[in-house]
């Protein structure tokens, strides 16, 4: 059961409640959202989980195509995610930024992002 989040990424409550997503490509969304946006090891119930941005990518000298590809590691490692459909990025002064579009599992919807 995935809860619903705003734009914001905040939780959504409405009277009280908050709905659950149902929608398979917004579902991988929003996983995909939580995912690139945790740090490697900052969730304390598996430390495995996130993208290393500490270890492999802020400090560093990393080209752009680095980054791409970690990202891009990341985004397959996350459950319902059959093929990364489109990828754009620009890193422009070591501010990168990505945008991306995947394929579920379950058929040809898609789930789009930019972080």
């Amino acid at each position: 059961m995935d809860l619903r989040m705003d734009g914001d990424k905040d939780l959504l409550f409405i009277n009280g409640a908050c709905p659950v997503v149902s929608e398979r490509a917004e579902v991988v969304a929003q996983r995909l959202t939580i995912r690139l946006r945790t740090f490697y090891q900052e969730w304390f119930m598996n430390v495995e989980y996130g993208v290393p941005y500490l270890e492999r990518i802020l400090g560093q000298k990393v080209k752009k195509t680095t980054v791409d590809a970690i990202i891009q590691e990341h985004i397959y490692k996350e459950r319902g995610v059959a093929e990364i459909v489109e990828f754009n990025s620009t890193m422009v002064n070591r501010n990168y930024s990505c945008r991306f579009r995947v394929r579920t599992d379950q058929g040809d919807t898609t789930a789009e992002l930019t972080i």
